[in-house]
């Protein structure tokens, strides 16, 4: 049936609910269930090992910021903590259900927790192999401080754009919606 409720595996199984919650708490910690940190009110759904997705059948019991972090880490994919506002940092680490993180080279990342590992390492080299070039080419300091005082909230309209320079329009953009 996938992630269940104890009072619907008691219903299903004729049993009290306390009997039910008991037994399923004892077969959780005896590593045959897993339980998920998604609750439905307060009480955590039990799954077996695999139906792990099918917790995305219950992500409207997620508060509305934790929805918003789970609809963006499913979308990206990969993302890296640096590039997410205060609110989305915290909201995001309340899903691990849905959200791992990691670090790789010092910078923290969530990717989506059913993302496939050849999809993760090519977005993890997407993310990473433009900053490399970008170290490489150091610009004098003086152009830098003119190029972020010059740079305006549009939407980028060119393909030449690097990621970092998407990035910043997106950064840009979120600042200027949120003023």
């Amino acid at each position: 049936r996938g992630p269940s409720l104890p009072v619907h595996i008691a219903r299903d199984v004729k049993i009290e609910p306390l009997f039910a919650a008991a037994f399923l708490s004892e077969l959780f910690r005896e590593h045959k269930l897993r339980m998920s940190h998604l609750k439905v009110g307060s009480t955590a759904l039990y799954l077996l090992t695999g139906q792990e997705q099918q917790l995305e059948n219950f992500t409207h019991y997620l508060n509305q910021r934790e929805q918003e972090a789970y609809h963006l880490i499913k979308k990206a994919g990969l993302i890296a903590h640096q590039n997410l506002n205060p609110i989305m940092q915290v909201a995001i680490s309340h899903i691990p259900d849905f959200a791992l993180s990691f670090e790789q080279q010092g910078v923290k990342y969530w990717q989506y927790a059913f993302l496939p590992q050849e999809e993760l390492n090519n977005r993890l080299n997407q993310l990473t192999k433009p900053a490399v070039h970008e170290s490489q080419v150091e610009q004098p300091r003086s152009e830098q401080r003119h190029e972020h005082a010059t740079h305006t909230a549009e939407p980028f309209s060119t393909s030449n754009n690097s990621l970092a320079d998407i990035k910043q329009a997106i950064v840009d953009q979120e600042t200027a919606l949120k003023a």
